[in-house]
């Protein structure tokens, strides 16, 4: 077994590596050039040098944990949103309890957008309509903010607070 194995071993280190096999360039008779490991009688042996080859060890690649991340819609911003109707520290006289609110914005409301009444910190349903029918209002001070949603329900924009009074009449002064 011995044996066996060493003449194995000296077999394969005496045996050429395969990028050391000869080549032979041979002409046909119609003129064609013919490469080939195999000698021919007019065969022309060539000596090839070995291709230079370099090792390369390359970093392997950094491989980043992906997250996944709602882009934002763009940046697009409203310059100014506000209430223009009552006027900020206006008194509504008589009014039943009744009082319209009013926005607007620049530039106008994009299509998707809405906006939103909040009164004394209570919220009124979100509309594209810049105009608010109140009712219920008891007299007193109020303060009324407007925000701008945006499809995905973001505030992307919110006004300045506006303090407004109602002014009703008691029951002794009618």
């Amino acid at each position: 077994m011995k044996i066996l194995s060493g003449l194995c071993l000296l077999a394969l280190i005496c045996t050429p590596p395969a990028y050391a096999a000869k080549i032979y360039k041979t002409v046909d008779e119609k003129g064609n050039v013919i490469f080939s490991d195999v000698p021919d009688d007019d065969a022309q042996e060539l000596d090839i040098e070995p291709v230079p080859t370099i090792k390369m060890n390359l970093p392997k690649p950094k491989v980043q944990k992906q997250t996944l991340q709602r882009k934002p819609e763009h940046t697009f911003r409203y310059e100014s949103v506000s209430i223009i109707s009552p006027k900020n520290e206006e008194t509504l006289t008589n009014t039943s309890g009744q009082a319209i609110i009013i926005a607007t914005s620049k530039p106008a409301l994009r299509p998707g957008d809405k906006f939103i009444l909040s009164v004394n910190g209570e919220k009124n349903a979100a509309q594209s309509s810049p105009v608010f029918n109140l009712s219920g209002l008891v007299r007193g001070s109020h303060t009324a903010v407007i925000q701008i949603i945006n499809r995905t329900q973001q505030t992307i924009a919110t006004s300045s607070p506006t303090n407004f009074f109602i002014k009703q009449h008691s029951q002794l002064h009618k």
